[in-house]
Parts: structure tokens; sequence; C-alpha cells
């Protein structure tokens, strides 16, 4: 466990052997008190870098989901919205996050995309398409997607963590200014 800088009390990270992803609990409780009192469970996933095999072992892993498909980017997309939608029926809830490869696909930085990944949507326009504002994971991205969430009244979810300055802003105006710059980006496409 790594505590947060002497700068935010009451803020504690928890690394999940999850790259990149971070869960902060906000507790007056000390840090090796905290535990989780919710009577619901909170499964995070983090980084899932386009590969649906190891999406879905995951999935299998936090008994989330049953299945074994072939890898894909798009499929990812449609999987996680799928399950929002499911978990609504059952009083559930799919929190997506926007990360760094959501931006990056968005400002067209394809480092980590794959010929197979491109290929799969069909090519290099149909790619762009479906980022695009138009397209569907761009209207995923404006419509269901967040940069932080506060999930049972006490624990922050955000993608790689969130610097104080910005934690101050408050989550309302994290996820406006988010949305603003995915609405402006995916229009760019």
């Amino acid at each position: 466990m790594k505590r947060a800088p002497n700068r935010t009390p009451n803020i504690h990270f928890f690394d999940d052997k999850i790259r990149s992803s971070y869960v902060a609990k906000f507790s007056t409780d000390t840090a090796s008190n905290v535990s989780n009192h919710s009577p619901r469970r909170i499964v995070a996933v983090g980084d899932l870098h386009g590969d649906y095999e190891q999406t879905l072992k995951v999935l299998k892993m936090a008994k989330i989901l049953d299945a074994n498909e072939s890898p894909d980017c798009l499929k990812i997309y449609e999987l996680f919205d799928r399950l929002r939608q499911e978990a609504k029926e059952v009083d559930g809830q799919v929190i997506n996050l926007i990360g760094n490869h959501e931006i990056m696909n968005l400002i067209l930085n394809w480092i980590y995309v794959t010929p197979e990944d491109i290929r799969s949507f069909g090519g290099v326009q149909n790619r762009i398409h479906q980022f695009s504002s138009e397209g569907y994971i761009g209207n995923l991205l404006l419509n269901t997607f967040q940069i932080a969430s506060i999930v049972e009244n006490d624990t922050l979810f955000v993608h790689g963590g969130i610097d104080l300055k910005w934690a101050k802003k408050g989550i309302e105006n994290i996820n406006s200014l988010g949305k603003e710059l995915v609405n402006k980006t995916t229009k760019m496409l």
C-alpha cells in the first residue's frame, strides 16, 4: 500500500496489481483500519490495452463474465457497453473511465495500435470514424465515460491518479472539463 503525500490527508492509495490503476479510498480511518463497508462488491479493472482475450480472462476471474472470444479493441468497447446496460437491469453499475489510451486515440497517437486492430475496424478511416463524434466509440466516450467517479459515497476512481489541484476542482468540474475535451477532440476527427 502506498500512502498519499502529506499534503493530501485522508486519501489512501491501494496498488491493486493492475498496471497504472489506483483506487483512492476517502476515509477518516487510518490506513491500517480501512475496510470496505459496502454491501456491494466493487471490481476495478484498468489498462485493458485493447486485448480482448485478457479482458475476458480478467472478467472471468472476477466472476463477472463467462466467455471466450477472439481479441478485438472494438469488441471491448461493445462488451463494456453491454455490461453497463445489463448491470442497470440488476441494480448494478459499470463505470467506464477515460484513460490515456482513449485520449491517445482521439489525438491519433497510435503508438500502441497494432495492424490487426486497424484491420478489425475495417481500416484506418473506419477506425478514425469510430472514435469521432459520429462513431460508436466516440459516442460512448461522450455519453457514458467519465474522468472520475465516486462510488459508494467514499471511493474515488480515476485512471492513473489525480493531482491535488485538479481534485480541488471537484468531480463535476473534472468530468465537465473532460467531456468538453472529448467533445472537441471527437469533432476534429
